[in-house]
């Protein structure tokens, strides 16, 4: 019974937190960036930039980002972050 009711709480706790992250409005300053997961490596795709690098995710400092991260199997999920 106890192992149901910890994995109850940490369900509630994970749910609460990823939903108030994903409700935070982007700022209209924030860069765009596409991740996309390939088997052994990472890309990633700015658009208001025009340049794409590998492996290396480049967010200036005391700025916002806003980013799509997708999988090859073509799931995908967005992400912020702030300064």
């Amino acid at each position: 019974m106890i192992p149901i009711l910890i994995v109850v709480m940490l369900f509630l706790s994970t749910t609460r937190v990823i939903l108030g992250t994903q409700a935070i409005p982007k700022p209209d300053s924030a860069m765009n960036v596409t991740v996309i997961g390939h088997q052994f490596w990472w890309e990633y795709r700015y658009p208001q930039l025009g340049v794409m690098t590998a492996n290396e995710l480049h967010i200036p400092r005391r700025s916002h980002a806003t980013w799509w991260l997708f999988g090859i199997d073509g799931k995908a999920f967005r992400y912020s972050v702030a300064d």
